[in-house]
């Protein structure tokens, strides 16, 4: 233990760097451990493109509503993916969970079409205020479910995890 804190004490005062072991993808895989800093996974891509989209930051109508439509169609692949990985008999709350997210993802693409000009422009407050924070909420609960379906997977099929 000493040695370790001796080692890391040098390390500091002398301004070198640590040196940690490199990425094993295989390891990564086995012990869940994240991607390593720089690395962006696909799901972190979709999720970051509403932030990253021009449509996100505009107040054209059109350039906003292209921004969300894409975003919103994302959603409803990562939906059906999740639904997919559930398999055909997903338990009873589970399939609650995802009639639920195509629900808000329906609510969302209607309120979509009712933003107008006018309300796009209005970025804190009122319909479009709220349209961004459905889709913020609707990526949240997608992340959820993704994490759920991947726990209910190694309940219902120990033998291949």
């Amino acid at each position: 233990m000493k040695t370790v804190f001796v080692s890391v004490l040098v390390a500091v005062l002398s301004g070198t760097a640590i040196s940690q072991p490199p990425p094993n993808p295989l390891r990564d895989a086995i012990t869940g451990a994240a991607p390593s800093a720089g690395e962006e996974t696909v799901r972190e891509k979709a999720r970051n493109f509403w932030i990253k989209s021009k449509g996100y930051l505009s107040e054209d109508q059109n350039t906003f509503t292209e921004g969300a439509k894409q975003t919103l169609s994302e959603l409803g692949k990562e939906i059906d993916g999740v639904a997919a990985q559930a398999g055909a008999t997903p338990p009873m709350y589970f399939q609650t969970r995802l009639q639920s997210l195509r629900q808000q993802h329906s609510y969302l693409s209607e309120q979509l079409n009712g933003l107008t000009a006018d309300t796009i422009k209005t970025r804190l407050s009122g319909p479009r205020y709220a349209f961004d924070k459905g889709v913020g909420s609707l990526e949240e609960a997608v992340n959820q479910a993704d994490s759920e379906v991947h726990e209910l997977a190694k309940v219902n099929r120990p033998e291949k995890q």
